[in-house]
């Protein structure tokens, strides 16, 4: 073989065995396989389960989660209540969150949502939804939703 067909092959070889490994770096990694959260203990993303079902203008909205953290990853977070009128909450960054599960042990804990606007509307049809955004480094981004179950403001 000469050198020219040598070196043909070698690169030829090295382009097929990279676009695996980068369909997997990008597209598999951190969403099917090594997930930068994974929820325990009962905790359904698309349905929170809330602190309580009544509250009033001005209250924060908590709810109850349990995860574990499983690698580094800085996330961000922004919510917005839903109530027939959009309400965009700003977004928060959250880098303090060190890997590991919480709570450590069975059961859940609180978090804090966002605080009911003065303007809301009184009724039964209220939740919020987010959008987090994780970045687990060399330019990936993992982008999730939440959404909390349905709750009432009352007067």
């Amino acid at each position: 073989m000469t050198k020219k067909r040598s070196l043909f092959v070698l690169n030829l070889a090295i382009i097929f065995a990279g676009i695996p490994f980068l369909f997997w770096y990008y597209h598999i990694d951190g969403i099917y396989m090594n997930p930068t959260i994974e929820y325990k203990n009962g905790v359904d993303p698309a349905n929170l389960k809330l602190e309580k079902r009544d509250y009033k203008r001005g209250e924060v909205v908590s709810f109850h989660t349990a995860f574990c953290k499983t690698r580094p990853a800085e996330a961000s977070i922004q919510w917005v209540l839903s109530d027939g009128v959009l309400t965009i909450y700003p977004i928060r960054r959250n880098n303090s969150v060190t890997e590991g599960c919480y709570p450590k042990g069975e059961g859940t804990t609180l978090l804090r949502i966002e605080e009911i606007p003065n303007d809301a509307g009184f009724g039964c049809d209220h939740f919020f939804s987010a959008t987090v955004s994780r970045d687990i480094g060399g330019e990936r981004i993992i982008t999730s939703g939440l959404q909390t179950e349905k709750f009432c403001v009352i007067p």
